[in-house]
């Protein structure tokens, strides 16, 4: 879409006060264009602008909108390029308001492949937004000294019900910040770990978790090479819990 297009959309767009839902997938659209979209949204729901390269201010201004729009239930930026500029402009506006980015309840960012400086951006946007239910980070690249960290911002989000964390090569200390997830987040229903290169380590500590939650509707581990000792172990618990 050129610029003109998009204006004429954002025009649309502001006399129309019932539309919650915008998907502009794949439009190639560009920074000022994007500006005069999110600048007019009032009622919005739902943004998904995957596959879109719109660089640093094309995410700013969709960060900002995360922020200001009261009615936001879902953003998805799908998988888009993190620098190291807008890993700053991401630290700012998580710490906006307050430090909390409003009414960001779903949340996804797949396909990712960051830097520590990057990585360190995504974990304050998770730990500044105020309500995230639903958050995906699937098959994404993240250093490993970084992602503790970033599950454990995870665990202030006691409204998480989805997360989908498949294709992260999961390490030790990552393994224990998601037992203490799983074992302490009484609202968690769907859970994806589909080609974390799970060790046993992680499946024999996983079920204690399990067996003190109680909730757990969906749980994925496809793709991941484990011992029949430990699939065992986690297959009593699930029957055990149904």
């Amino acid at each position: 879409m050129t610029d003109e297009q998009v204006q004429y959309l954002a025009g649309c767009v502001t006399v129309n006060d019932t539309l919650e839902q915008l998907i502009l997938r794949n439009c190639h659209l560009q920074p000022a264009g994007l500006l005069s979209i999110v600048s007019v949204l009032k009622n919005m729901r739902t943004l998904n602008f995957t596959s879109n390269k719109f660089g640093n201010h094309g995410i700013k201004a969709i960060l900002n909108a995360m922020s200001t729009i009261n009615s936001l239930q879902f953003v998805n930026l799908g998988s888009y390029s993190i620098t190291d500029d807008l890993a700053v402009e991401l630290e700012e506006v998580a710490s906006c308001n307050g430090g909390t980015t409003n009414k960001t309840y779903k949340l996804c960012i797949n396909d990712l492949t960051v830097n520590d400086t990057e990585a360190y951006a995504i974990e304050s946007l998770i730990s500044g937004s105020s309500s995230i239910c639903h958050l995906e980070l699937a098959n994404s690249v993240i250093p490993d000294a970084r992602k503790p960290m970033i599950v454990k911002a995870m665990r202030k989000h006691s409204t998480l019900s989805h997360l989908n964390l498949s294709g992260i090569s999961v390490t030790e200390e990552v393994e224990d910040e998601l037992t203490s997830l799983v074992a302490n987040n009484a609202n968690l229903y769907h859970l994806a770990l589909a080609d974390c290169k799970l060790k046993d380590s992680f499946l024999v500590k996983f079920p204690e978790a399990l067996n003190a939650h109680k909730e757990l509707l969906q749980l994925n581990l496809s793709s991941n090479k484990f011992s029949a000792m430990a699939a065992v172990s986690i297959g009593k618990v699930v029957t055990k819990n149904t």
